[in-house]
């Protein structure tokens, strides 16, 4: 699907996905456009070029927040969804008191752990772990930070019910949506707090997506600051801007902002229908094709986006490392999921992730070159 828009995947096949999106002429013209024309810092608004870099920031967060059900006075424009995670465990530091409880998917990527393990540090709070979210939770429970969708074992959440549930119990809810938000409809309705990359949306690597209600940035502390977040200083205080105006503090990352506006307008031309409706087909026919490899075991299920597996006790790396010289880019290891050896029973997994521009032939050489690898260590 659309891939003529994507140069990359003339020289190579490309399955890492999961990782990071390959970037549409669109997305990478928009980038071109601005640091050619309009290469200004957009606070120097009075010139033509200025105002137009204000109307196509406030375009970007409007788009944004439509992609989201969220309004554009809820979306702060980050760096990545790792920044806006430590953001928010240090936004949330004063809301949790030591005995109290922050619940993790034992799935969850690093960037969604360690901010938490350095949290419970400083208050005393305790790590919990949980397969099931609901059923992790406790009296003691004051945070859930977690994946809609894993970038290993898939493991998708009901966002609604388990964010239900929470509510009933004032438990913050973190979705880490960095996989979800480029297979699905992603809802901010069913969380306190929505952080995603760009780079995973066919967007530029840099910047990054956090959903944080009114009522929140009301409550919650900032914890960046500088030029543009303040409304006035003296020599010994300062005043902050309200809102998310408060929460984004030096210059933006106009280029960024801007590509990721025009990742959004691609995905948005092509419909979540057209997405799910081709990826489905793409994911289920790899499973089934890679099943009749030999000495084949699978971590994931038919259907899954990422499909993880293992050949015959080869070291994952070495199958990796086979295929990627030979212009086949997948992943291999624990993905900076350091439980997954207590979820799957293995340390390291080969992962070949999908994206909209995946297709059948891909992994019809996938296999080719798979069944070719021996002991897959000859790959100089």
């Amino acid at each position: 699907m659309k891939r003529e828009e994507f140069k990359f995947l003339k020289k190579a096949i490309y399955l890492d996905h999961a990782a990071g999106s390959l970037k549409p002429k669109s997305v990478i013209k928009a980038g071109v456009e601005f640091y050619e024309n309009y290469s200004i810092n957009p606070h120097s608004i009075d010139s033509e070029k200025g105002v137009w870099l204000v109307n196509k920031i406030k375009d970007a967060r409007e788009a944004t927040a439509k992609f989201s059900n969220a309004k554009p006075e809820d979306v702060v424009f980050t760096s990545g969804t790792t920044d806006s995670l430590n953001r928010i465990a240090r936004m949330l530091e004063l809301e949790i008191s030591e005995g109290d409880e922050i619940l993790l998917n034992t799935l969850n990527h690093a960037s969604n752990v360690i901010p938490w393990i350095e949290l419970s540090k400083r208050t005393g709070a305790k790590l919990t772990w949980a397969n099931k979210m609901i059923e992790g939770i406790t009296p003691k429970t004051k945070i859930m930070a977690f994946a809609e969708m894993n970038n290993t074992v898939e493991d998708a959440k009901d966002m609604e019910s388990i964010y239900k549930v929470a509510k009933e119990k004032g438990i913050y809810v973190i979705n880490d949506a960095a996989q979800s938000i480029t297979h699905k409809k992603v809802n901010f309705e069913h969380a306190d707090f929505t952080v995603y990359s760009s780079n995973k949306l066919y967007g530029p690597t840099g910047i990054g997506i956090m959903l944080i209600s009114k009522e929140l940035q009301d409550k919650l502390p900032n914890v960046v600051f500088g030029g543009g977040s303040n409304a006035t200083f003296s020599k010994d205080d300062w005043i902050p801007h309200s809102g998310i105006h408060g929460r984004e503090s030096g210059t933006p990352n106009t280029a960024g902002i801007l590509m990721h506006l025009a990742a959004i307008e691609f995905m948005n031309e092509i419909g979540w229908e057209e997405i799910q409706k081709h990826e489905q087909e793409v994911a289920e026919y790899a499973y089934e094709q890679l099943s009749k490899v030999e000495g084949i075991a699978f971590a994931s299920e038919k259907g899954d986006k990422n499909i993880i597996f293992n050949i015959r006790n080869i070291n994952s790396q070495d199958i990796v490392s086979f295929l990627g010289h030979r212009d086949i880019i997948l992943r291999a290891g624990q993905h900076c999921v350091r439980l997954i050896q207590e979820r799957t029973g293995s340390p390291s997994w080969i992962r070949a992730s999908i994206g909209l521009y995946s297709e059948k032939e891909d992994f019809d050489k996938l296999i080719e070159q798979i069944n070719k690898g021996g002991d897959f260590l000859d790959f100089i």
